[in-house]
């Protein structure tokens, strides 16, 4: 759990030896990254690290890693360049980026999933839908189930990220807006478009 990563990692680098490499996980940064690397022995090297996949990748061409404020270390080095000899794709972030990047990849797409569950079972008491399902709803419902499995971890990230409470609310306030089909419009679907799948400039 993401509560538990400072204190694990705190546990963990004090009893390391020296010249070796600790990396942390979390999907979150703010009051983690900061303070793992102010607790740990200088002599020990630090990567927070965001894998951008579950653990149910075999291998990691093409996936996607956040490297958060990296030192420059030569194990940090190595194990960085490593990844990418295995055909890894690294963006390196602050902690800052990061977390407001993630209010919009993992906030927001998970708060879209939570409420439109909630509105389905509000909306329709009705069993027996499962025979009207469209392969596009099927998707969806397999991120939903993945939500389901992983609540602590989705909760953590709705409640510990410093940006999800405005990402929420300007779901909500699209939302309503929408209500009336007049303010549904196409362009917003190019323009997430262009934004997720062009590259920063940067």
């Amino acid at each position: 759990p993401i509560q538990e990563t400072v204190k694990i990692c705190k546990t963990i680098g004090q009893k390391m030896h020296k010249q070796s490499l600790l990396v942390e996980l979390a999907s979150l940064k703010t009051g983690i990254t900061e303070t793992i690397k102010n607790s740990i022995p200088n002599s020990v090297e630090f990567l927070s690290l965001h894998p951008l996949f579950g653990p149910q990748v075999k291998d990691i061409l093409d996936k996607r890693f956040i490297a958060v404020e990296p030192f420059s270390g030569p194990l940090t080095n190595e194990f960085l360049e490593m990844l990418e000899e295995c055909g890894a794709l690294i963006k390196k972030a602050t902690v800052e980026e990061h977390d407001l990047a993630m209010a919009s990849i993992q906030v927001l797409h998970h708060f879209a999933l939570i409420t439109f569950s909630s509105a389905l079972s509000r909306f329709t008491e009705a069993n027996g839908l499962s025979e009207y399902l469209t392969e596009s709803l099927e998707k969806t419902l397999q991120n939903i189930q993945n939500i389901y499995e992983n609540w602590d971890t989705i909760y953590a990230i709705q409640s510990l990220n410093p940006n999800a409470q405005k990402a929420r609310e300007i779901l909500a306030e699209v939302a309503r807006q929408s209500i009336d089909v007049k303010n549904i419009a196409k362009e917003p679907l190019h323009q997430t478009i262009k934004i997720l799948r062009n590259p920063s400039k940067n």
